[in-house]
């Protein structure tokens, strides 16, 4: 029996699943406001639920915010490349600063934070060990 052709979409092991319908079968259905609740949930977890400025945990959940890098007010979109984690005093201290001048300007600025934040502002995602030291020597470059 001769062998079909090879689909061309990519396997699931190779990262892409075989058709649209596996999509369809893990669907949900949420409300606006669920599914901002877990897009949320999800950039916070990303940074292990630490403000992306100072680094450390919140004191609860509700101070542990999300912060546009480049405020709405000044043409910021709401998605993942512009939103990072940040706790409320950070948060309200930069306000709709520029947030590199404001973070550089603190006593807890640290290089390797803002490496990540300019990682993850070009790829809304965090970086590894190698792309954070390439980062860094970008940074310093």
């Amino acid at each position: 029996m001769p062998q079909s052709n090879p689909s061309p979409l990519l396997t699931q092991k190779q990262g892409l699943v075989e058709s649209y319908h596996q999509y369809l079968a893990d669907m949900e259905c949420l409300s606006s406001g669920e599914a901002k609740r877990r897009w949320r949930k999800a950039i916070k977890e990303a940074w292990n639920n630490c403000c992306c400025f100072c680094g450390q945990p919140p004191i609860s959940d509700k101070s542990l915010t999300i912060d546009h890098m480049r405020p709405r007010s000044k043409g910021g979109e709401n998605v993942s490349r512009n939103c990072l984690p940040a706790c409320l005093e950070h948060n309200q201290s930069k306000g709709s600063d520029d947030w590199q001048p404001w973070f550089r300007a603190q006593s807890f600025y640290d290089p390797t934070r803002e490496a990540r934040i300019l990682f993850w502002l070009e790829h809304s995602r965090l970086p590894s060990q190698d792309e954070l030291q390439i980062a860094l020597n970008r940074l310093n470059g």
